[in-house]
């Protein structure tokens, strides 16, 4: 085998990859110091290493390809194989690397092969950090359906409710009224009984409305939001204040619902445990996302501390609401800290401004 050319020598020396040289039949004859340093061998003779007796370059199923590269040049990248001990014995690393090959020939002037370059990539950090969105993308799935069934039995509920016992509250009151007026002599106790129906009736609307908020569908986020807040402060007693900045411009009735269930959830929290004077909300609509923040001034709690000990007293609550974010490309934090209330902001990708 003739010599590197001296220009072709130093690049081969410089490359970032570590880089092998074999013969036309195969055989190891140079590699350069990332080499060395990726397979940490500080020997100066070079192991004896026959590319078809290569356990490593075996695992890529490319022996035929090879073959060809060999005898007549091309080149060859190979998909990626996990380093495992043993597979080189004159290698000792302990840690698993994952590698991807790329073959080239180089020719003379003449068109004669001259030799064959091998260039080593480690595509360890690249792998597992596809490997990771992978399984996010696989979380995200699962958790877009899991929060689709939710949303389907909530809807179911609420129709029971409505269409069922609404139907029997409704018929019952009407019954009471018929009996009343044929028994006038027990008007008012048919007439607390015929109250009681309706202040039943009112208090199964607003669970309807909590299970499915159908305001959503006819209206729109902003009503929705409204009505919410109306209903939080004529429940809770607390007089929260909505803000709005831009209009929505985008189309999604799944994001609305979202961002709809994440301030329900914030507002729950608040009304169970925060102990807070003022509560406030604003919306940003941008071109491209929404952003929302609920803050109150209540006793606030030790987050890390909530997060780490598993309490179910806000964990729940607050892992539905970074989940329904992070849904659709988005993130929630919370800044909260004891007796200096809570801030809850959370952000949510609409996508392109709708036409």
């Amino acid at each position: 085998m003739k010599a590197l050319p001296v220009n072709i020598q130093f690049l081969f020396n410089q490359m970032p990859y570590a880089s092998e040289i074999y013969s036309r039949e195969g055989n190891l004859v140079d590699v350069n110091n990332s080499w060395r340093e990726l397979f940490q061998y500080t020997k100066d003779s070079l192991p004896e290493l026959n590319v078809f007796e290569n356990k490593l370059i075996s695992k890529t199923g490319t022996s035929d390809e090879l073959k060809i590269i060999f005898r007549e040049g091309g080149k060859l990248k190979t998909v990626p194989v996990i380093y495992e001990k043993g597979d080189l014995k004159f290698v000792t690393l302990r840690k698993e690397m994952i590698l991807r090959f790329y073959f080239f020939s180089i020719h003379s002037e003449d068109g004669d092969l001259l030799y064959i370059i091998n260039l080593i990539e480690d595509v360890t950090d690249e792998i597992r950090q596809s490997e990771i969105q992978k399984e996010l993308e696989i979380q995200r799935r699962n958790a877009k359906i899991i929060l689709d069934i939710l949303e389907e039995e909530r809807k179911r509920v609420a129709q029971d409710l409505h269409d069922v016992i609404g139907q029997k509250i409704l018929l019952a009151k009407m019954n009471i009224e018929l009996f009343r007026k044929k028994h006038t002599e027990k008007f008012e106790e048919l007439n607390d009984s015929i109250t009681q129906l309706i202040d039943i009736s009112k208090e199964i609307k607003s669970v309807v409305h909590s299970l499915h908020p159908i305001v959503i569908e006819k209206y729109g986020i902003i009503d929705s939001l409204d009505l919410l807040v109306h209903e939080f402060n004529m429940s809770s007693g607390y007089e929260a204040v909505l803000k709005y900045f831009g209009n929505p411009e985008y189309d999604n009735i799944d994001i609305d619902l979202n961002i709809y269930r994440i301030i329900q959830e914030s507002l729950n929290n608040i009304a169970k445990h925060s102990h807070a004077k003022t509560v406030e909300i604003e919306v940003h609509f941008t071109n491209t996302m929404v952003i929302c923040s609920v803050m109150d001034d209540g006793v606030g709690f030790n987050y890390e501390e909530s997060a780490s000990s598993g309490s179910k007293k806000y964990n729940y609550g607050l892992i539905s609401m970074k989940e329904r974010a992070k849904l659709f490309g988005g993130e929630l934090n919370v800044d909260t800290q004891i007796d200096r209330g809570t801030k809850i902001v959370f952000q949510i990708p609409t996508g392109k401004k709708s036409k």
